[in-house]
């Protein structure tokens, strides 16, 4: 018997991440897959490169009704007209990849999203979908970017730092007024976050320190502390600077 699908039928939006937890682009790519036995998994897994730091995530994605006579590859075609100003050019070629800096330009995510709500496209549940290729890699680089971790934020924060040491799985650092930030390092960086010790003995002055500082921030279930949730290593600092100077009395 074979293959059912013999047209592309999901587009998706991907991004290139650095596992180790620094800034990456916001460079996004508007492709497609779905046809014959590939999947949208196969496909990410495909642009992961295992030889280097990064892979790619999804951000989004939409499948084609059965009903549609058109493919996911007409609806590209059309979204790489809509985006053509802001298309990335690698040896004089275009590519399926788009600045989305801001600054005047289309916010790719939300134009696409709105794209495929009017053309009755079916959203897919990405939060789950985590590439292999991706988890193999961070749990490869993880231990290697902990040192990593504490030469950035130790060049980056103005708080003094004590000490820190590697456990079983986060950075701990500790400023000399005795608070410790564990910084827990992610593959998926909305989940990477820092819980900061002697927290829970005032939640109301320290969320007002984060709404005061637009960290996003929640109460951790298992330790009682905050956690402030970071993408990089500045914003770690920043994070530990302004807990230092708020000070634990």
């Amino acid at each position: 018997m074979g293959n059912k699908n013999v047209k592309h039928t999901i587009l998706y939006v991907l991004q290139s991440v650095h596992l180790d937890g620094r800034r990456y682009v916001n460079d996004k790519k508007i492709g497609i897959s779905g046809k014959g036995s590939a999947t949208l998994r196969s496909r990410i897994s495909q642009l992961s490169n295992t030889k280097n730091n990064f892979g790619a995530q999804c951000v989004a994605a939409w499948e084609v009704p059965h009903e549609d006579e058109n493919s996911a590859q007409f609806y590209e075609r059309c979204l790489h007209q809509k985006f053509r100003d802001q298309v990335i050019h690698c040896n004089g070629a275009r590519t399926e990849w788009f600045y989305d800096d801001g600054d005047g330009q289309l916010d790719i995510v939300r134009e696409v999203s709105n794209f495929a709500e009017k053309n009755c496209l079916l959203p897919i549940d990405v939060t789950k979908l985590q590439d292999a290729n991706a988890k193999a890699l961070a749990k490869k680089v993880t231990r290697q970017s902990f040192d990593h971790i504490h030469s950035m934020v130790s060049s980056f924060s103005t708080a003094p730092i004590q000490n820190f040491n590697l456990t079983r799985d986060c950075v701990r650092i500790t400023t000399n007024d005795g608070r410790s930030f564990h910084i827990n390092v992610r593959a998926d960086l909305n989940k990477q976050y820092i819980s900061i010790s002697k927290t829970k003995e005032n939640y109301e002055r320290f969320i007002d320190l984060c709404r005061t500082n637009n960290f996003k921030q929640k109460i951790s279930k298992k330790s009682g502390n905050i956690r402030v949730y970071v993408r990089s290593p500045r914003e770690m600092s920043d994070v530990i600077d302004a807990f230092y100077e708020e000070g634990t009395e």
